[in-house]
């Protein structure tokens, strides 16, 4: 997991990377992307489940990254 600076505005923007290796088809990707849409301070995402990563873009005064970046209840199964 690493944050830098997005491009555009680098005061106002981190971009994480995050490994989800549990994150391997369409529907897992979709259960990610609906977690973050409902954390504030996240700006954008980048789901990749053929790769099991997520590119995260967020406001580091709006959202700390363990209130995202953390499971917060028992992995889903297919």
């Amino acid at each position: 997991m690493t944050d830098a600076p997005a491009d555009g505005d680098p005061s106002a923007t981190l971009t994480a990377r995050l490994s989800v290796p549990e994150m391997d088809c369409p529907s897992c990707a979709g259960k990610v992307e609906h977690a973050l849409e409902g954390v504030d301070g996240v700006r954008s995402f980048d789901t990749q489940p053929t790769t099991g990563r997520v590119v995260v873009t967020y406001d580091p005064d709006a959202a700390t990254r363990p209130s995202w970046s953390r499971p917060s209840r028992p992995r889903a199964t297919r």
